[in-house]
């Protein structure tokens, strides 16, 4: 028998958890091993008595600098915004403090709370004055300040990730702390009891499972009569290597948010009219620690998002990808795109790369949802290709109409990641702009050999790329050969050459090029010709061909004089 329990790496929101793990074992100072696909703790420390109060060490110190009450002992309101001030009177008139202060038989903070909310904003001297009163009253009272964090902090951060879990409780849709009862208390209660119990007889368990012949097996509890096949009836959704008689340790894995349905709720014929979403107490621990996984990263709303990297080509990758990226300031997604692409150009130039998972839970006005999106190997050699494209793009932004901004390496790495194409973008880029001005000129060139390596990769792009330069020179071509006044006579056709590619629209677009061609008595381009091969080389084809007129150089001498 082994001394230590074997943690598979499984799905992304597992291996969130995973990861979460490591973190807890590193804090405790608990030695691990780590193997390709799974990571060995020991037994004795999912049996440790402590643990329960390790979890709460690891919300404290996780979100302790972040959290409003957190950084309340730490604010000077002889100075502070008056901001701050009002949003301490709402955050005060929050029901979590107080229930926390109810369970743990202390009165004096509340009345403080009470007091401060009660203060008018004109009366702001008399509101600083009460500020400074609460922060030393947490000062002086250090364990009602670290379970007021770790509540308020649980409600917030982890209340994203769970429902009904230990001491959370649900109450009209709102997480509230359950009153009357300590943290601990209920930590042990909901799983930490069960889990000593379990890691203590966690071969017998195991080998009681091989015996049997259940191991990853789901024999339904109404197929045989034979009790000794009852013991499949609860078994560990996750890792399948444990049944359980009775659901005494099981965990219904209901606490997570946007997971499962409620089990309780749900009576199909396929769980046999029994909830069979049940989990053993060490998968149900590693997803406990799911949150810890994530790292804040810029959101939409007053809420962070948070942002997890599911690579799961090693536990040690995908312990260092995630170690590194929460390490970093004003994160968001595409910069962690951006980077891992980048540490794949480096490491793995010779070699396939692999599929990264990004799983974001994102925070809008009052929801909350998890959104994935993945790194495939097929976007991640278009972007390794495309780098000296995409690098300038990292910092660029343009103004709208709306005096609103568009990222647009965020835009154009959504396009690939969602397999769009560029050219919607190119579109609003290129109406954004005077017709003539050529300002953005670089900018789209650059989105139009990102989107051309983007038809290459589908098989669907042209086969010679001479025919985007010809295109390129063509337009560059007529501009020269009108001179100081192309600004005037370029901007009705270029803005019709526009139109006709944002509509798709190829007898329009050829049109006016005959038009033009034929009111200066020049023959047109071959090149013109291949905009009926397909949609795509009438794209190419056509922007090249508009960056040209827009940015081409002319001759500041008189261009009529040169022409036959």
């Amino acid at each position: 028998m082994s001394d230590y329990i074997k943690i598979s790496l499984d799905t992304g929101l597992f291996n969130a958890g995973v990861v979460g793990l490591i973190k807890l074992l590193e804090m405790a100072e608990e030695k691990y091993n780590l193997d390709e696909q799974y990571i060995e703790v020991k037994k004795d420390f999912f049996a440790r008595e402590d643990l329960a109060n390790l979890y709460l060490d690891m919300i404290f110190i996780t979100y302790k600098n972040t959290d409003r009450f957190g950084k309340l002992i730490n604010i000077d309101f002889t100075t502070c915004d008056e901001k701050i001030l009002d949003d301490y009177t709402k955050l005060f008139k929050n029901k979590t403090a107080p229930n926390i202060c109810e369970t743990y038989k202390d009165t004096g903070f509340v009345a403080l709370m009470n007091e401060f909310a009660a203060i008018t904003k004109k009366e702001i001297d008399a509101k600083r004055a009460k500020g400074i009163e609460i922060r030393d009253y947490l000062r002086q009272n250090e364990d009602l300040y670290r379970y007021i964090v770790i509540g308020h902090a649980t409600r917030e951060e982890l209340g994203e990730f769970f429902d009904s879990m230990a001491y959370l409780a649900l109450s009209q849709g709102n997480k509230l702390i359950k009153k009357n009862t300590p943290f601990l208390e209920a930590l042990n209660e909901f799983i930490f009891t069960n889990l000593s119990k379990f890691a203590v007889d966690y071969d017998n368990y195991l080998q009681s499972n091989k015996d049997h012949g259940l191991q990853h097996r789901n024999i339904s509890f109404f197929e045989s009569d034979d009790s000794d096949l009852r013991l499949d009836k609860y078994q560990c959704l996750q890792c399948r290597d444990i049944s359980f008689p009775n659901k005494k340790l099981m965990v219904e894995m209901k606490f997570l948010v946007d997971f499962a349905d409620d089990p309780g709720k749900k009576q199909s014929p396929f769980w046999n009219f029994e909830p069979d979403a049940n989990l053993c107490p060490i998968c149900a621990f590693v997803y406990m620690l799911m949150p810890f996984g994530f790292a804040d990263i810029a959101g939409r709303s007053y809420k962070k998002d948070k942002l997890f990297i599911n690579d799961n080509s090693s536990v040690e990758q995908l312990w260092k990808r995630n170690k590194t990226y929460a390490e970093q300031e004003d994160l968001n997604k595409y910069k962690v795109i951006n980077a891992i692409v980048l540490d794949e150009l480096k490491t793995k130039q010779e070699y396939e790369l692999n599929n990264i998972e990004l799983i974001l839970r994102e925070n809008y006005e009052k929801r909350s949802f998890y959104s994935y999106s993945v790194l495939g190997q097929d976007v991640l050699e278009i972007i390794r290709d495309a780098q000296n494209f995409l690098k300038p793009l990292s910092r660029t932004v343009v103004k709208t109409s709306d005096n609103e901004y568009i990222n647009i390496f965020a835009e154009v790495l959504n396009n690939l990641l969602n397999s769009s194409n560029q050219w919607n973008l190119m579109q609003t880029i290129l109406r954004l702009e005077d017709s003539t001005s050529g300002k953005n000129n670089n900018l789209i060139n650059n989105i139009l050999q990102i989107q051309i390596k983007q038809n290459k990769a589908k098989e669907c792009g042209m086969k010679n790329e001479k025919k985007i330069i010809s295109a390129k020179m063509s337009g560059i071509t007529i501009k020269r050969y009108f001179g100081t006044e192309a600004e005037n006579k370029l901007r009705s056709y270029i803005y019709k050459l526009i139109n006709a590619l944002g509509t798709g629209n190829r007898d329009m677009f050829l049109d006016a090029v005959t038009r033009m061609y034929s009111g200066i008595n020049m023959e047109i381009p071959s090149v013109f010709f291949d905009v009926f091969s397909s949609d795509e080389d009438f794209k190419e084809i056509g922007y090249a061909y508009v960056l040209g007129l827009k940015g081409g150089e002319y001759q500041k001498k008189d261009t009529d004089a040169t022409q036959e």
